[in-house]
């Protein structure tokens, strides 16, 4: 089955192909004229994506009972990384 965005997709391309790298305001133009049913389709996309994305939303919208759990372990592995644990040290 073709994607119905198909046709839209190829434009953009055409359109962006001799162009600069596209920025947040080309995303925006796009997705401004999109419906509700298709922003909902693109976010489970990103969702089901990677683990990354499933904590920014869950922490985005407070769902769950530590949403920022995930975050203030990062935070505090870089200011305070135990060095005893032979972890590498990440330089954000």
């Amino acid at each position: 089955m073709k994607n119905r965005n198909e046709g839209a997709l190829a434009k953009n391309r055409k359109d962006n192909s001799d162009s600069k790298k596209p920025t947040w305001r080309d995303v925006k133009a796009i997705l401004a004229g999109r419906g509700q049913a298709e922003l909902l389709r693109l976010v489970a996309d990103l969702y089901a994506l990677n683990a990354g994305n499933k904590s920014f939303i869950h922490s985005r919208y407070a769902l769950g009972a530590q949403p920022l759990e995930s975050y203030r372990s990062i935070i505090s592995d870089a200011l305070y990384p135990d060095v005893d644990r032979n972890k590498p040290i990440r330089v954000c």
